[in-house]
């Protein structure tokens, strides 16, 4: 009986080598992690976001096991397996080339779950997104300054960017606090850490250093996402430790 209790915990300190350091929030990349480490991440109770890299098939996997702590870039997917992802409760992040219609398909479906990048679609439509409950994202091209505000003051969720001056983003941060992410790329160090200080959520990388990053991650801990690019294993475990979303402008071709 001693062998056999001997062995049940060498089998599961192998299957589960990371449960005693606590959950992690990934966004995960073939590239640098494969479907065990998803599937340990969500099993530990973290978080991730995850795209064409992997297969319809594993995605529909990972949110059985993590249901709305599953994001998936639905970019190269059909709109079947993307409605498929949203009925199983995933979070979406949807855009071109799927349609109005489309969008608004999924929206019924996933509600506040589903974050539209606005490029491509005109005001109208971006409004109408908004108003049926989803998170308008996206570049100059998506929205204004003005459109920007209406969605905070509707109680949406906005992310934004380098094409805002930081006067504007600091206004935007004041009305929406943790509903701004801050595209950080075109910022210096100081202006981020003030959009961290006010509460709003970040996405951060190259060239900004990694002692900068872990000085935005102990201000806004889980509120930081870091693109991996440019960082070795070594520091994204750090970042990853510290409280950090990993995630990747790399976006291989589904197989």
């Amino acid at each position: 009986m001693k062998n056999l209790i001997f062995l049940a915990l060498v089998l599961l300190s192998v299957q589960a080598p990371g449960l005693a350091s606590g959950a992690a929030s990934l966004a995960m990349s073939k590239s640098r992690f494969d479907a065990y480490e998803v599937r340990r991440t969500l099993c530990e109770g973290g978080a991730v976001t995850v795209g064409s890299d992997f297969s319809t098939y594993e995605i529909s996997s990972f949110i059985d096991l993590g249901r709305e702590r599953v994001t998936v870039r639905c970019a190269g997917f059909d709109l079947y397996a993307v409605s498929n992802f949203a009925t199983s409760g995933a979070k979406l992040i949807v855009g071109k080339p799927f349609s109005t219609y489309d969008i608004k398909r999924l929206i019924d479906i996933a509600g506040a779950k589903v974050s539209v990048i606005g490029d491509g679609f005109d005001s109208y439509d971006l409004r109408q997104f908004a108003d049926m409950g989803a998170a308008v994202i996206g570049g100059s091209s998506g929205q204004d300054a003005y459109e920007v505000r209406r969605t905070l003051l509707a109680g949406g969720a906005v992310t934004v960017g380098n094409e805002f001056d930081s006067y504007n983003i600091t206004d935007f941060i004041g009305l929406g606090g943790g509903r701004v992410t801050v595209r950080c790329a075109g910022f210096n160090i100081y202006d981020c850490r003030r959009f961290a200080g006010l509460g709003a959520k970040l996405i951060v990388g190259k060239p900004f250093d990694s002692y900068d990053i872990k000085t935005l991650i102990g201000q806004a801990g889980a509120g930081v996402s870091v693109i991996a690019d440019g960082f070795d294993d070594y520091e994204l475990r750090q970042f990853s430790d510290l409280g950090a979303v990993i995630i990747s402008k790399r976006n291989k071709a589904k197989r």
